[in-house]
């Protein structure tokens, strides 16, 4: 078995921890989620702490539950299981890359403040104060 089909095997069993997210955030997370599955055009249905995720009303294909800082999602039906399970996978990695993007920039951001005001001086002296 291939690592990848290791690493499946595990996050299936045991869940996927979300506290790899920076600044996560379980409420925000879970609508996301929620929405993102939505909008891919899947059928969500919502049943206490728990998203069934389906192509249609007939047959559920995915529960898919968050306690605290875990997601678990367990397959209810074989036949299109694997594509939600990659929707959601999608989701996750884009949720940690949007929190990676948003720190570079602010670091970005910082550090050309920063180089602007050293190249250009400080002309506190040249300026005028009003009281």
């Amino acid at each position: 078995m291939s690592s990848y089909q290791n690493l499946i095997n595990r996050a299936l069993k045991n869940g996927f921890d979300l506290t790899t997210i920076a600044n996560y955030k379980p409420k925000k997370f879970r609508q996301g989620l929620y929405d993102h599955l939505v909008d891919k055009k899947y059928i969500v249905f919502e049943e206490g702490e728990s998203f069934f995720v389906s192509y249609d009303i007939a047959m559920d294909v995915a529960e898919i539950s968050i306690f605290e800082d875990t997601l678990m999602i367990t397959p209810l039906e074989e036949d299109g299981f694997f594509e939600i399970f990659m929707e959601v996978m999608t989701y996750f990695a884009v949720e940690s890359e949007k929190q990676e993007i948003d720190e570079e920039e602010n670091t970005e951001s910082y550090s050309e403040n920063t180089l602007k005001e050293v190249l250009e001086g400080d002309d506190d002296e040249s300026e005028e104060m009003w009281i």
